[in-house]
Order: structure tokens, then sequence, then C-alpha cells
């Protein structure tokens, strides 16, 4: 069916209840955001479901289960998708590049900071950003090095961007960045379950 033409996403169908989607942006990028946090080891993968869980959807919320995860990646992956290839590297980090999203979003007509947006609008808008704001060029630059296509034009461009705004900077124990959204999350949800805190993390 047509996606005109089709209800909009609201709920999910996990073990045959229909539980409701929060469906703005901001819980989509931070579900993501705790996704990579538990591929880096910085939370476990019990953590980063209950954080993900509470993200996705309103109350009454789903149970912690692969059901429920399978339906989050489902929604998230149904949002994303190009239908192009796959690359086989990340060409954005919605953390890194946030303030460069941010005026390109606000050129186009969007203040993120007082606009509600469905995260199905936010990558509706974000595919078509003009070509020459900044932050498609510099996914396109990416996109270029990882495919092996560049040009001396575009080394020249990325000579004048910086590799230092370039290079994904990725996340890990050690990165000075990690003090986000989802570990005080973490923190808050074990200190509720009266866990302790964990550290070195």
């Amino acid at each position: 069916m047509s996606r005109i033409t089709s209800v909009p996403e609201d709920a999910a169908e996990i073990l045959g209840e229909r539980y409701p989607i929060n469906t703005g942006y901001r819980n989509a990028l931070l579900t993501w955001d705790v996704f990579e946090a538990a591929h880096c080891g910085e939370v476990t993968a019990r953590e980063a479901a209950v954080v993900a869980i509470e993200n996705i959807f309103l109350e009454p919320r789903p149970p912690v289960c692969p059901e429920t995860m399978n339906a989050i990646q489902r929604y998230l992956e149904r949002h994303t998708r190009t239908g192009g290839q796959k690359d086989t590297k990340p060409v954005i980090d919605f953390n890194q590049d946030g303030q460069l999203l941010y005026d390109a979003f606000l050129l186009a007509g969007h203040d993120l900071d007082k606009d509600y947006m469905p995260f199905s609008k936010f990558m509706a808008v974000f595919r078509e950003l003009p070509k020459d704001a900044t932050i498609c060029r510099i996914v396109y630059l990416r996109q270029m090095i990882q495919k092996g296509k560049l040009t001396k034009e575009l080394k020249e461009e990325i000579q004048r961007v910086g590799m230092d705004v370039i290079r994904i900077r990725g996340r890990g124990r050690d990165d000075s960045d990690t003090e986000d959204y989802f570990k005080a999350k973490r923190d808050e949800l074990r200190a509720a379950r009266g866990l302790p805190l964990l550290t070195g993390s």
C-alpha cells in the first residue's frame, strides 16, 4: 500500500498485543544512541533494551523480549531505508553532526528546538536537504572516501573542510563524549531498582 494512503504508524503488534509508539524523532535517535553504546560495551544489552523500550513506546510498554527488540529494529529500519546499497560504514553520526543537522533543518524552515517532528518526517526532510548544505557535502565526502572515488577536487575539498570534521570519531570506553542521555538513563534505571551504579564505563 502507498505511504500516503496508508494509516500512519502509531503502534506495534508484539505477542498479539498492540503497543503505542512515541513517534518523535528524538526518541528514535536516542534509541540508535543506546544501541551503539551497547555495541561498544558501555551498557549491557538488557540495559540498552530497557532504555530503547522506554524511548520508543508509550504506556503501557511491552516486555523486554526478543520480539520487542525486533519490533523496534523494524520501526527504525522502515524509516531509514533508502532503497540503495547500504554503506559499509556509517556516513553520519547524529551526535557528532548534531549542530550541522540543526543548522540545515533551520535553513529548511524547521526549528528542531521548537517543532515536534515524527521520525518519518525527520528522515524525509533529511533526505531532501539541499545537496550544497554543509552536512550533505560532508556525508557525500564520507561516501566517496568509502568507495575510493576521490577526485583531485574532492581531495582539495576534504583538505579545506578538515579530516577532524569528515572522520566519524566513533565512541568507546575512552570517549569523553559518552556522558550523555543513555548513560544518565542507565544510572537512573539502576538506582530505581536499588542496583549499584556502574563505574569505569
